[in-house]
């Protein structure tokens, strides 16, 4: 058992019980106890055995044909008299007079969901705790005072405030509370004081909630609670700590509702379409901030989906929401629900639903869903993107293809000194001796005398005045047999001197 329950609820021991106290004066903040009343036909020692007792009859539940035994729960009357139930809701409404049996009981009323609610989960929101503890105080028979309005003889129509707490503001739980404790003599609010079984089930309920909270939630509201908090004034208490900014968030929820589209599901799943739609709808419903224009909203968007049969139908449902909102415009949410051209947006969006199972077999793989124009322009960029960048990888040059796999792209550079930018025939760092040698060393032209065939290195060359533009320089080839632009000319057929001079290897040195 949890820390709250353990040090703010502590169950009666049977010694506690006594005849002389009335037990509807809760003036007193000890332990509310239910009188005994001894069978006059057994013993009224109160032992196990030898006696029995007979427990009041609750305002809103019933008794036991036994007296022993009562149930609690169910929504009450317009008048708050009664409840509007004729029987226990479950078998865990009933409250037993046998204390051993209440210990058994108490645990399950008070021990608190196994899924612990903390704010901001998006697993599970606001929305679906306070459905679980809606089920829970039904369950167990704690519903009744959690009604902030009775409803009508057939019990419909209630506001109960996990479904319905924007209605109210948190003093007005506290008013309606206090009522109901008997501290304040004269509510405007709710069935004013209660009996004991139904002070139990304010105290039980709020038990419950606190131990449904994680500890990230439960911390800050401590302080800002009493002792022995009940449940409405706790639900208040976590609805106001968990929707601080409310209004910004019905605001979201309207502006997500009305720019939603069939299209922007897959397939135009107009199933899917009216599933969201519905799930936004009743949150706002619930909130009374749902959109004056929310059914025209539906049927624009029912409207332009691309299977012409569907969008025709809906088309012409529009002159029949037209209409109704005209003639519901300024009027009182009851008096529209009475004209007899009434449309709620659930039956709207279940007509919806219908309609597409029926053409279901038109949404083929054809049907593609329409697609957003700025999601669209931005596929296609990143389309190019990839294109451009496929094909700049194309053009880059691979170093290691093309240098043998060394992974370096080797510039020629000047023997002497090492540089890029120029050769060693240029390289300024060449010495007057070494510049000599090309003049006047094995290289030099001849003179008018001298042989113009020697070898040079061991090979056979010939002086060639042609060669270098003009200048002249030792060749394999004859003067006789010069070629002008001979490189340009490699692929033509050569004079056939020139051929039978200069053998292939030959050729490929000119």
């Amino acid at each position: 058992m949890s820390e709250e329950s353990s040090e703010s609820f502590v169950l009666p021991s049977p010694t506690s019980q006594s005849i002389e106290r009335d037990p509807f004066d809760f003036s007193s903040e000890e332990e509310v106890v239910i009188e005994q009343e001894a069978d006059p036909e057994m013993s009224t020692t109160g032992t196990a055995g030898t006696g029995t007792s007979t427990v009041p009859k609750p305002k809103f539940g019933g008794t036991a044909p036994s007296g022993s035994m009562v149930w609690l729960g169910g929504p009450p009357l317009q008048d708050w008299s009664t409840t509007s139930l004729l029987g226990p809701a479950t078998p865990m409404c009933w409250r037993s007079s046998d204390p051993v049996t209440e210990m058994k009981a108490y645990p399950r009323r008070t021990d608190g969901n196994e899924v612990k609610f903390k704010r901001d989960d998006p697993e599970y929101p606001l929305l679906s705790f306070a459905n679980d503890a809606f089920a829970h105080m039904q369950t167990h028979g704690m519903d009744t005072l959690f009604y902030m309005k009775g409803v009508d003889g057939q019990g419909q129509g209630g506001h109960d405030l996990f479904r319905y707490h924007s209605r109210y503001t948190k003093t007005q739980v506290e008013e309606y509370v206090r009522g109901c404790t008997g501290e304040l003599a004269t509510p405007t609010i709710g069935p004013g004081k209660v009996d004991a079984h139904g002070l139990s089930a304010l105290f039980d309920s709020g038990t419950w909630l606190l131990n449904s909270l994680h500890e990230s939630l439960r911390g800050p509201l401590r302080p800002v609670l009493p002792p022995r908090p009940t449940g409405p004034v706790v639900w208040m208490a976590i609805v106001g700590e968990v929707q601080m900014e409310s209004l910004r968030r019905v605001t979201d929820m309207v502006k997500k509702f009305e720019a939603m589209k069939v299209s922007h599901f897959k397939g135009e799943n107009v199933r899917d379409y009216c599933t969201a739609a519905s799930s936004l709808l009743l949150q706002l419903e619930r909130e009374d901030q749902v959109p004056s224009t929310h059914l025209l909203t539906i049927v624009d968007a029912l409207s332009e989906v691309s299977v012409q049969a569907f969008a025709v139908m809906w088309m012409a449902k529009k002159r029949d929401v037209d209409s109704f909102i005209r003639d519901s415009a300024g009027k009182d949410p009851m008096v529209a629900r009475s004209l007899p051209n009434y449309i709620h947006f659930q039956s709207l969006l279940d007509t919806a639903k219908s309609d597409y199972q029926n053409l279901l077999h038109k949404w083929g793989p054809s049907v593609a869903p329409k697609q957003d124009p700025v999601k669209a322009m931005q596929a296609k960029l990143d389309q190019m993107t990839k294109q451009l960048t496929k094909v700049n990888q194309q053009l880059t040059v691979d170093p290691k293809k093309n240098n043998g796999g060394s992974g370096k792209q080797q510039k020629r550079k000047c023997f002497k000194c090492g540089s890029e930018s120029h050769l060693v025939n240029a390289c300024p760092e060449k010495t007057t001796e070494e510049k000599g040698k090309a003049v006047d060393g094995k290289w030099k032209a001849p003179g008018p005398n001298d042989p113009k065939t020697k070898k040079i290195d061991g090979k056979e060359r010939h002086y060639c005045s042609k060669c270098n533009n003009g200048k002249g320089r030792w060749t394999f080839h004859k003067e006789a047999d010069h070629v002008d632009d001979f490189k340009k000319k490699k692929g033509q057929a050569a004079p056939e001197s020139h051929l039978t001079m200069l053998s292939p290897s030959l050729w490929q040195q000119e």
